[in-house]
């Protein structure tokens, strides 16, 4: 038998003006809230995803930071021991 595909399950705490606008906006798109919810998510990552690399699974976000400081173009920040 074919296993139902199945979604973890989260809570999602919003202030009650944003859920009202969510549920009016999702009403006049024809969807259920969980799928305009969904579909910003989505949205949101996929714009950011044009500005950040998802990071390697083996690299925690932070690794490169305090060793590549020199190494960026434009930046300002001054080791000290010149």
């Amino acid at each position: 038998m074919a296993r139902a595909r199945q979604a973890n399950a989260f809570s999602l705490r919003l202030p009650r003006t944003t859920r009202a606008d969510a549920e009016f906006q999702a009403k006049c798109q024809g969807v259920s809230m969980n799928t305009f919810i969904l579909a910003a998510v989505a949205e949101k990552i996929e714009r950011l995803g044009a500005i950040h690399a998802r990071p390697e699974k083996s690299k925690p976000p932070h690794a490169e930071r305090r060793s590549d400081h020199k190494k960026r173009p434009g930046s300002t920040r001054v080791s000290g021991r010149e």
